[in-house]
């Protein structure tokens, strides 16, 4: 990224200021949005050190255990943010849709050292699965009432911005643009949220643990939600004779592959809360009732037991072959109503520079001749893809001179679920793609990304992805199970040029697939843009 030109950094002498939101003290939730004002005082911000911190807790009331984005982690609940100059005259950049790319952004540049890095500081999930007792730093699993919920606090660098990213190599000439003003438009519940899943196992005495397909790839967890992959029924129950279901465990013999097993130790982790509503199914006598969980505690010999509102209306079998009796938790609009997340305590962490005498007015000076800074940034370009429409040739309205990369990253159109990770991108079932630049097929043949579809990779696919990453400065560290965090990506220029979209023709994207549902392509175009600063106000070329 570069700076402003000719200007020499000054001598790192620093100090921090908070700043707080407009609305100080509120708490902050869903669909809300969080107004931030660094003023001109401030007048050189050393972004390596500039973020936003943040205490972050799933609402009390909830009736699922939740954490943020499994890869997103807090960035996904921000829908988008908006950086201008101080007086609101001008937009320096727009990132829209920034949960998405910046799950991207995790999941290729992640080592094992990030990784600790993001769930220590920056509120990445340590894991959406439960553990034998554990669950993640934001839900205790053991627990099933409203102390579930525990606070964390989030330091958040904007990695994505152009303007205060700590990957910026100069300092940001706040007095330049009038301080700067930061909008922060926040994701519903629904979409930033994620529900932990239970590990599921194959059938028999101490089966292994299994990955089964879920959110179109194979993952580990995902049982707790579905009959397929519930709970099994440890001891029968008769008609109307208790109020009490007790679960099998690690040990027991689990009579179908993909069921749930808990762990036999004390503090055992679980889904359960009370209030919510389970499904009971007996596979032998097809017999099912809903009933509200009132608490959950485990036996003398460590099984989970849940006692309900009320003695269990139906008969049901345990133990039987083949076709067993399954718990599972009731997720929908009735049952689980809408559910909240809270940002108490949010402000932006200021580091400013104390510059040496005489380089204020080096910068007034240039801002008098006209300042000219380079910034890279992001502009997103959505488009639907219909249902079952196989063969597409998709428009793509981008008129930035200073492209580096297209990132085409698809999610799912239909309704956000807390039982899967909305920010995972969305495969379904692709075949092939090519792009047309401006009447140039790029590159020259189909690229085939089939054994995508067999949780594998196809190399040359794989080879434009780490060129589109690395041209828009997104370091690859990781491509291992690449197939889990999909996007189609070009590459537009080399190091130190630049592609000039705003020309004769049209950009497209041609892509097809075996079969398909909904789906919302988004096209994230990494680009240079140049703030150009006079006297007279402030112009930016995209």
């Amino acid at each position: 990224m570069q700076g402003s030109k000719n200007m020499p950094n000054p001598e790192t002498v620093c100090k921090s200021s908070i700043i707080y939101t407009e609305r100080r003290g509120a708490t902050y939730g869903e669909l809300d949005e969080i107004n931030i004002y660094i003023p001109p005082s401030l007048s050189i911000i050393n972004c390596k050190s500039t973020y936003i911190a943040l205490r972050f807790q799933i609402k009390n009331d909830a009736l699922l255990k939740l954490s943020p984005s499994g890869v997103a982690g807090i960035y996904g609940c921000f829908r988008d943010i908006t950086i201008s100059s101080g007086d609101g005259q001008t937009v320096l950049e727009q990132l829209d849709q920034y949960g998405l790319m910046s799950g991207l952004r995790q999941f290729y540049s992640e080592n094992e050292s990030l990784r600790n890095l993001r769930v220590l500081h920056e509120g990445k999930p340590s894991s959406l699965v439960l553990g034998a007792t554990t669950g993640n730093q934001y839900v205790d699993a053991s627990s099933s009432n409203s102390s579930a919920f525990k606070t964390v606090e989030c330091l958040l660098p904007l990695h994505l911005s152009g303007c205060l990213s700590p990957d910026r190599d100069t300092v940001f000439p706040n007095l330049a643009t009038s301080g700067l003003r930061i909008r922060i438009n926040l994701q519903e519940a629904q979409t930033a949220l994620t529900a932990l899943t239970a590990p599921v196992y194959k059938a028999g005495v101490d089966g292994e643990e299994m990955e089964i397909v879920y959110g179109g790839c194979k993952r580990k967890g995902g049982g707790g939600y579905s009959s397929s992959y519930g709970y099994e029924l440890h001891t029968a129950i008769g008609a109307g004779a208790t109020d009490k279901i007790v679960l099998k465990q690690i040990g027991d013999s689990l009579n179908v592959d993909g069921h749930v097993l808990s762990a036999k130790t004390d503090g055992a982790a679980h889904l359960f809360l009370a209030g919510q509503t389970i499904t009971l199914l007996d596979g032998t006598n097809n017999t099912t009732e809903d009933i509200v969980v009132s608490s959950v505690s485990l036996t003398a010999d460590k099984r989970l037991e849940i006692t309900t509102v009320g003695n269990v209306v139906n008969g049901y079998t345990a133990n039987s072959t083949g076709a067993p009796t399954t718990i599972h938790i009731k997720v929908d609009s009735a049952t689980v109503p809408l559910q909240e997340y809270q940002m108490k305590d949010v402000r932006m962490m200021v580091d400013y520079v104390l510059p040496p005498q005489g380089y204020m007015d080096s910068v007034l000076a240039q801002v008098n001749k006209g300042l000219q800074m380079d910034i890279r940034s992001y502009t997103n370009y959505g488009v639907n893809i219909s249902n079952n429409s196989l063969t597409n040739s998709l428009y793509i309205n981008a008129r930035n001179t200073r492209g580096k990369a297209i990132l085409s990253v698809p999610i799912n159109s239909s309704q956000a679920t807390y039982v899967e990770d909305s920010l995972v991108p969305d495969r379904n079932t692709i075949k092939n793609y090519q792009f047309i630049l401006h009447k140039i097929l790029c590159p020259d043949q189909l690229v085939n990304m089939n054994r995508y579809n067999l949780n594998s990779y196809n190399a040359v696919a794989l080879r434009e992805q780490q060129h589109a990453l690395a041209a828009a400065d997104i370091p690859v560290n990781n491509i291992l199970k690449n197939y889990k965090s999909f996007f189609i990506g070009r590459r537009l220029a080399l190091k130190g040029y630049s592609y000039n979209m705003n020309r004769e023709g049209e950009l497209r994207l041609n892509v097809n697939y075996n079969q398909t549902a909904a789906l919302l392509l988004n096209n994230f175009v990494v680009h240079l843009r140049r703030i150009i600063i006079r006297p007279e106000g402030i112009s930016v070329i995209v």
